[in-house]
């Protein structure tokens, strides 16, 4: 926890602009664009990158980009954390016959967290498996409940 703290107290939000114009894909050239536009102006044109940060890590100039404060951040980062640790204890015990069925998050933490963050407290939420639980974790599930979902212990109430 202390890490991440300096880290975001040593990160530099300074403006600036990006650094590169294109990127090579396969099939063509690509623009950066620090708006959010996912259209293109014609045909011939392919749709614009959306970019935020260049490649020295600083925030550009002028981006859609929205800001959040650092108690947002450290709660988004320990939650990614507990997923990782969860995923691992359940991968595990799914692998040794424990659970019948569980899918990892692994390289999808930011994605989970991230779209539950955008979510309202009172927004209805489905997760359709457990790898969606994360979304209901960060809301209002308590780590006991995601494990009694897994488990599926009929006598508590973490089940969806």
């Amino acid at each position: 926890m202390k890490l991440l703290l300096l880290i975001l107290d040593a990160m530099d939000f300074s403006n600036e602009a990006p650094s590169r114009e294109d990127l090579d894909f396969p099939g063509g050239k690509v623009k950066f664009t620090p708006k959010v536009t996912f259209t293109s102006k014609s045909i011939d044109e392919r749709a614009p990158c959306y970019q935020v940060l260049n490649e020295n890590g600083h925030i550009i100039m002028n981006s859609d980009s929205v800001q959040i404060n650092k108690e947002l951040v450290v709660k988004m980062y320990v939650d990614m954390v507990t997923l990782q640790v969860m995923d691992t204890i359940f991968y595990e015990a799914q692998r040794q016959g424990r659970i019948s069925f569980y899918l990892t998050t692994i390289g999808e933490e930011a994605i989970n967290i991230a779209s539950a963050a955008t979510l309202n407290i009172n927004d209805f939420v489905i997760p359709q498996i457990n790898k969606e639980l994360a979304v209901k974790m960060y809301a209002d599930m308590t780590t006991l409940q995601v494990m009694d979902t897994i488990f599926y212990e009929e006598q508590r109430q973490g089940r969806i």
